[in-house]
Formats: structure tokens, sequence, C-alpha cells
């Protein structure tokens, strides 16, 4: 008894603590005030002027990030013609995407513990610098310096997703983040175009791309300033002070990550540009890089760390890391286009610099577009795994068929550069509203700065791999594609090399002593060198696609995760009030000490609010501890006294028990021989069946040995009845050698319930084969009981012992109707005796007429979880554990008053109701019954 109740509340505590645990998962409430939780936000907070602004200011600050990235990029060519010209202008992104790699996941960690509001301030301060070292470089070298500058900046301006994702509801995070990238989406569109016509018009030139910028940059920094107001550090850390949380931060972990990533970066960008690929300068500094990566994960793995800068969590998640698998070469597929399409059209299509600026938009547009609308698709398109598999699959295809680009080929290009790119944008948006969602919301800027660190990582290997192939194919099929026009022409053959080097720095026209012919000549070839250089680039890009197909294939749907749950808030507006002294003091005083009386009453009272501000989130915070503390103590006090009550109600129970033990073994005896005899006086001897002794024996044998008399069977009528009497035949006529011990003492429930097993014990086999044929009984603790009894019924039918006799409940011991009159088999299986007796004295009932109410009408009144039926325990055989009937449960059964009948039954056979309902009377409390 007391084992199984310890059982149940293990059992208990143990389902509670798991509930709370999976809970806690994604809930970090308990380590920040509730001042910083969207838990209840105010009436019109979303179109408050504070929430609005703070959403202006994203939206500028991500556009500065778009304008620096497509308005220059698309006049690069032009920009190193005038401040250079210089094998390295392609280093002006790699060296952006450099900052941007390894800045990503520092701020995101450090925002989610000192608060986002700084750093995104001065984020945007220092693009704002280097778009000024950009806007006056006179060289490519401080071109470079300023796009690695900006690059530090622009890791704030793109991580828009982490500020603006906390502070919406999650259902509505994508659809927020496209209207984001909406903003963006006129500069997506039309920005090439518009740094072509800066280009054009001497007025403005290529440094209006950078002007423009510090605009934006300018607005966003004002905006964010005076509206973006997040939880700060004392919201976000009830119980640490900034120096107990630098003390904890992950320092060796940033040094690790920074100097591997941009080593490995470097080196990638190096080989085949600046470096050959087999040079000390490449080999060191991707060997050390790895090395650095490969030392950082160990230490993130092994070192006990508060906040680790890499948790290694992160890459055991599933579908997080399937998304970044997919954004990663999203990424790499954006930059091939955005990239190499401008470069492609000029080469292959037309000098006009307006036509080609249209033509080079097509990238840029459609990947906004895939960000407008991939909001409204994962709000309301389902599950959003199939729609990110569809994408994937189309955007790896779309994007490897650019290489059956030729010359000829204009409109098949532009309609793969807005196909490939639009499911681009939709990998892109959802990836990033999503991601984090698997993520614990303490953790949103970790995740979101590792998933942009990786995807911006993948966008340089990919810009450094696709800029060192196109630059080493050209270097190939140049040469190839000009060499017979232009010896044709009369170019000698010694200086091609050198024409081909001019060629490929875009100096054709300033090559000395090259005629028209020549000209003219080398010029219809080149589309057809360019082409099959730009065919390796895109063929080599599907590679990264097989990446991104199993990321796809791996991911998760995310519609669980989107809630109407809003991770943080911003902080309120609090008016300044001055105190009444104050007032008094600067009316009566002189000018001079007035404003400084007023100054100091004025800080006092900002002192005093903030004091008293701190003191009523601390009341809240020990209201809520109290109350939490409080609920739990009545919870626990409810369960001792519900469990005190039981065991004082079991007691009772054990104590009747034992004080009508000795009565109704002294009665037991007197009424069986006298029903004996009763029936003995009415009955006829049967031939074939029933005791072969005379009356006397018979009388005797009931009351000395009743377990030796077996019942009186007619044949089988049915297929439980023809194994269970034919295996009891069996057993008797010898075929079947048995005794006592080759059966276990208690049925083998193992053998119900382990289909694919069979138990040492052949009775439960035979009873479990029966049990599984009754399609009715259809429920666990049903199937479990109907076994017991059949089991310990069919025991002692074999045996006729007092052992088996004993271990059955005394309600399922024959009546001594049983026992003179033939009848049939199924009835010895109904639980309660008086209709046994009525079966029996009733022939006409067959088995149908019984079982078309009975079977589905019974039940055991077992009100608790059906497993809790059954539990393991440990054995000392080959098994080590076993099932077997909770000790609960079987006491359970053995009393006749938990089987009962349904409404269904009693309204059909009332007569058999009445009986069964007289039998539970008289079973009571003790569970015994008298079958004399």
């Amino acid at each position: 008894m007391d084992i199984s109740k310890n059982e149940s509340v293990r059992e208990f505590e143990r389902m509670d603590t798991l509930e709370k645990y999976i809970e806690n998962d994604r809930d970090d409430s308990d380590s920040i005030r509730f001042e910083a939780l969207g838990d209840d936000l105010p009436p019109g907070y979303f179109w408050s002027p504070r929430f609005l602004g703070a959403m202006a200011g994203f939206c500028l600050s991500a556009l500065s990030a778009y304008i620096f990235l497509i308005l220059p990029t698309n006049v690069l060519t032009f920009i190193n013609a005038d401040i250079g010209p210089s094998p390295y202008i392609s280093w002006v992104n790699i060296a952006r995407t450099l900052s941007l790699s390894f800045t990503y996941t520092i701020l995101g960690r450090l925002s989610d513990l000192f608060g986002r509001r700084w750093f995104f301030i001065g984020g945007n301060c220092v693009a704002i610098v280097g778009i000024i070292v950009c806007a006056v470089a006179q060289n490519v070298n401080t071109l470079i310096i300023g796009a690695a500058i900006y690059g530090l900046g622009e890791t704030v301006q793109l991580s828009f997703n982490v500020a603006v994702g906390e502070l919406v509801p999650n259902k509505y995070r994508p659809m927020v983040l496209s209207c984001i990238f909406a903003t963006n989406a006129p500069i997506a569109t039309f920005g090439p175009i518009i740094a072509r016509k800066f280009v054009e018009n001497p007025k403005l030139s290529w440094r209006w791309c950078f002007y423009i910028n510090i605009i934006a940059v300018g607005l966003a920094i004002v905006l964010l300033y005076l509206f973006y107001h997040p939880p700060t550090f004392e919201l976000l850390h009830d119980r640490k002070t900034k120096r107990q949380l630098l003390k904890e931060l992950d320092y060796l972990g940033i040094f690790l990550w920074t100097a591997g990533l941009t080593l490995l970066l470097m080196g990638v960008s190096w080989g085949g540009v600046m470096f050959p690929w087999d040079s000390a300068a490449t080999i060191s500094s991707l060997v050390i890089g790895v090395g650095l990566l490969v030392a950082l994960f160990c230490w993130e793995a092994f070192a006990n760390l508060t906040y680790p800068a890499i948790p290694v969590k992160f890459f055991a998640n599933r579908g997080f890391m399937a998304l970044v698998c997919c954004a990663t070469v999203a990424s790499m597929f954006y930059y091939s286009a955005v990239l190499l399409w401008p470069q492609q059209v000029q080469a292959l299509y037309t000098t006009d610099i307006n036509y080609g600026g249209w033509l080079s938009s097509t990238v840029a547009s459609s990947t906004a577009l895939g960000q407008v609308c991939a909001g409204a698709i994962v709000k309301w398109g389902g599950n959003v795994r199939y729609w990110i598999i569809f994408s994937t699959f189309a955007m790896v295809g779309f994007v490897g068929a650019l290489a059956s680009l030729t010359p000829e080929t204009l409109n098949t290009g532009i309609a793969l550069t807005i196909l490939g790119p639009f499911f681009v944008g939709f990998i892109e948006l959802a990836s990033l509203a999503l991601a984090p969602l698997f993520c614990k919301p303490a953790d949103i800027g970790l995740a979101s700065g590792l998933l942009a660190s990786i995807r911006s990582a993948g966008g340089s290997i990919a810009v450094a791999v696709y800029t060192s192939i196109l630059s080493n194919r050209l270097a190939t099929t140049i040469p190839a594609a000009i060499t017979q026009p232009a010896t044709a022409a009369g170019f000698p053959a010694s200086q091609i090399p050198a024409l081909a080097k001019a060629i490929q720095g875009n100096k054709l026209k300033t090559f000395p002593g090259l005629s028209t012919a020549v000209k003219e000549a080398v010029s219809k070839v080149l589309p057809t060198a360019y082409s099959k250089a730009f065919e390796t680039v895109y063929l080599a890009s599907l590679g990264f696609g097989a990446i991104a197909i199993v990321g796809c294939l791996f991911s998760m749907d995310a519609q669980k995760h989107l809630t109407n749950k809003v991770e943080r808030r911003m902080r309120p507006i609090m008016p300044r009030r001055p105190s009444m002294s104050a007032s008094v003091q600067s009316a009566t005083s002189p000018s001079s000490v007035g404003s400084s009386t007023v100054q100091e009453s004025s800080g006092m009272t900002q002192q005093n609010v903030e004091l008293q501000k701190k003191r009523a989130r601390d009341r809240k915070s020990q209201q809520a501890m109290r109350d939490r503390n409080k609920w739990t103590i009545q919870n626990l006090n409810d369960q001792i006294a519900y469990l005190n009550s039981a065991m004082e109600e079991r007691s009772q129970d054990v104590a009747m028990l034992q004080t009508r033990i000795g009565v109704l073994e002294s009665e037991n005896a007197q009424l069986r021989a006298q029903n004996a005899a009763l029936q003995l006086s009415l009955m006829g001897r049967n031939d074939n069946s029933g005791p072969g002794d005379d009356s006397f024996v018979f009388e005797r044998r009931l009351s000395d040995s009743p377990w030796e008399l077996p019942s009186r069977n007619t044949a089988p009528g049915c297929i439980a009845d023809q194994v269970l009497q034919g295996f009891v035949d069996s057993v008797r006529s010898g075929s079947i050698l048995t005794s006592t011990s080759s059966y276990t003492l208690k049925p083998k429930v193992s053998a119900l319930v382990q289909q694919q097993g069979r138990s040492e014990d052949d009775i439960s086999n035979v009873v479990a084969d029966v049990v599984r044929t009754y399609p009715e009984i259809e429920t666990l603790p049903k199937q479990v009981a109907v076994f017991q009894n059949m089991a310990l019924l069919l025991k002692w039918m074999v045996l006729l012992d007092k052992q088996s006799w004993d271990l059955m409940p005394s309600w399922l011991r024959p009546v001594p109707a049983q026992l003179t009159t033939p009848h049939a088999a199924w009835i010895d299986r109904i639980p309660w005796p008086r209709v046994r007796e009525y079966l029996i004295a009733n022939p006409d009932i067959t088995l149908d007429d019984w079982a078309a109410t009975y079977s589905s009408s019974f039940d055991v009144s077992w009100t608790y979880e059906p497993s809790l039926v059954l539990i393991t325990v440990a054995t000392d055989g080959p098994e080590m554990s076993e099932i077997t009937i909770n000790p609960v449960y079987e006491e359970h059964l053995r009393q006749l008053k938990n089987w009962t009948v349904g409404s269904l039954f009693r309204q059909r056979v009332p007569e058999i109701a009445d009986l069964i309902d007289r039998d539970t009377l008289e079973n009571g409390v003790c569970g015994e019954f008298n079958t004399s």
C-alpha cells in the first residue's frame, strides 16, 4: 500500500518537474524585471509615437545598409577608373563583409546582456564615419578602409530583426520585418539606376552614392536616440551588476572567434587574387584561422562558461541550424547575382549606362519583392517548412540556370534574375524571422547574431570564391577568344598577353598602338569570352546549393511558435515633476541663488522618482515571489492532507477486514455445506462430468477441500471456450506434463502487453491470446482486468489446488450451482456470483445475447491515468526488469464494488442489474463474498 502511493507521488512530482522544465525552456521571466516583459502592454502601444518613431529609425538604418550595398557596387568599375585603377577594387565589398562577419555574434551577445539602445545608436555613428571616409576617398585603398569601418557599424543596421523581433508579437514578426524590407524596396529596385545617374551627371559623380547615405544614417541616429528605449541593463538583470557580468564574459571565446574567422576569410579572399593559393600568406591564414575556430569550439564545449561567446547548444538545435544553412546559401547566391550580374550585363549585353542600370536592378528588386511577400506567406500560407523546401529547390535551380546565358539570351537572363532572387528573398526573410524562435527569448540577439555571422561569412567566402574563379577564368578565356581575330586584324601575337591583361583591367580603349580594326575584332568576341567565364562561376555555385537542400529537408515547422507573445517592451516615458519646495525657493530667492537651487531640487526630484520606481519594482517582485511561495506551500499541504486521508481510510479498511475474517471463515464452512446439501437433493447424477462421489463425500469435500471440485462445463460453444477448455483437458489428460511449480505464482501480464514476446507461463500466454480476440475491450485497464481474472480462474481449473484457489478473489470462486449443474464455460468468467447462478438457471440466454450488451458496458472504475495500471520492477533474471500489474490496481480489481455496468445494460436487463447490485452490496468494504 505505501509503496504504491509513494510511486504515484513520485510519478506526479516527475511529471510536474518535466512540465516546468519544458515551460521554462523558453521562459526567461525569472531573470529580468517585469517592466521589461511584454506581457501587459497598454492600449495603443504599437501605435504610440515612441514605437512608430523607433520603427522609422530602424527602417532608415536598414535603408543605409542597402544604399551602401547596391549603389556603390553597381558603379565600382567607374569608381576604379576615377580613383584607381587598382586590382583590389573588389576588396571594397570583401572588407565590408569581413567586418560584418565576426561583429554580428559579438553584438548579439553583448546587446542581450547589456541592453540594445546604445549599441544600435553607436553602431550607426560608426557607420556614418565609414561612409564619410568613403565619400572623400582619393584612392582605392582609402575606399577599402572606409568600407571596413562602415562594416563594423553596418552590423547594427542589418540587425534590425533582433531589435524589432522582440518588440512585436511573435506571430507578426515576419509581417513587420517584411514591412521594413518594403521600405527598402525602392532602393533595391532603382538603386542601380540611381547610381548610374550619379555617374552620368558630371555635377554629382559617384560620390553622391555616399552623400545620400550620410543623410539616411543621420536621420536614423536622431530617431533612434529620441524614440528607441528598450529595457536597460538594470531591467534585464535584477540581481547582477555590470561589473559582475563583465567578469563572466567569455573574452577568450570572443578573441578566438574574431581572430579565427577573420584570418579564415582573409585567406579565402587572398587566394588567387592578391597571392597565389599556394603562397605562404594564403596557406598560413587559412590554417591558423581554421585552427583558432577548432580551438574555439573545443573551448566552448568543455569550459564551464556562464555566458559563452558561441554556445554549442545552438549547433544541436535542428530547427535553428536548418534555417542557418538555408539562409547562408541564399546569401551566397544573392552575392553571386548582385555582384556578377551587373558585370555580366556590361560585358555581354550593353555598354549604355542607363539601360545597364535597368537590367542590373532585376536582382535586388526581385530579392526585395521576395522579402516583402514572405511575411504574408509565412503568416497565412500554412506549413512554413514546405514553403522553405520549395523555395530552396527553386532558388538553386534558377540561379544555377544562369550558367546557360550567352550574349544572345538576354531575355532568359532577365527572367532568371527575377525568379531566382525572389526565392532568395523569401528564404532570407523566413530565416531571419523564424530561426530565433527556436531559441530562448533571452538569446534572441545571440541567435540572430550567429545566424547573421555565418550568413555573412558565407557571403564573404562566396564573393572571394566567385571573384577568384571569374578572374582566373577570364585570364584563360580572354586570350583564347581574342588571339585569332586580333592577329587576323594585324595585331602582333607576342602582345596578346598584354592586351588580355588590359582588357581584364578595363583599359582596352587606352591600350597604346591599337588600331580601330583590332578594337572592333576584339570587341566582337569579348562577350563570348565573358559568358564562358561566368558559366563556370554559376556552376560552381551549385556546390553551395547542395548545402541548402540538405538544410531545408531537415527544417521544422515554426507555426507553434507564432503566438501573441511579446518578448520585450520599451520603457515608458516618465514625466519630471518639480517639487513644491523647489517652486517656493525659486519664487523667493535671488535669481543667481534661485537658479542653482532649482537645479539642485530638480536633480533631487529626479533621484527621488528613480528611487520610488525602484522601490515599486522591488515591492512587486517580492509580492510575486511571496505569491508563488504561498501557492507552492498550499499545494504541498493539500497533497499531504490527501495522502494522510487516503492512508487513514485504507487503515480502517484493513482493520475491518481483520475483524471479519474470523467470522467469515466459520460461517463459510456451514453455508457451503448447507447449500451443497440443498443442491444435491434437487439434482440428478451425471455420468460424464461432475463429482463422482456420493452426496456424503461431495458434501465433505465441499466443506473441507472445495478447490478439488471442478466446475461442470458443457461442450465448448465459442472459440474462447474451445481454447481454454482444450488447454484444461490437455493438462488433465496428461498430454501436457504439468505440476504446481510449472506455472508462476501470479499471471504474467507481459504476455498481454508485449505481443512479440512470450512469457515462461503457458497459462498467461493462452489467456493473453484469448483477450486479444475481444476488440470491444478497448482500454488497457479493462484488458488487464479481464486478463487477471481469466488467468487466475484458468490456473485453478488446471491445478485444482489450494494455492491457486486462494489467489482468486472469493467472488470469482465457483458457487455450488457451477459444481452441480452443467453449463457453458463462459459463465464461470462472470464476476458476480448471483449473475452466474441466474445464467445457469436460464440456459436460454446465450453468449451472443450476453456479450452484445455486456462487453461494451462493463467497467472497472479506474479514474486515473490508464498507463498507471502497470509498473516496471527490477528482476534478477537476464531481462533485468519486468512489467507487472500495479499492486494498487491489483487490489482495486479484487474489490467487487469496482466492477460495474453501464446504463444501457441496466435498461435492457434490469433483473440482472439488480443481482449485480445485491452482489456489490453484500461484498461491502471487505472485498470478500460468501460463495457457499
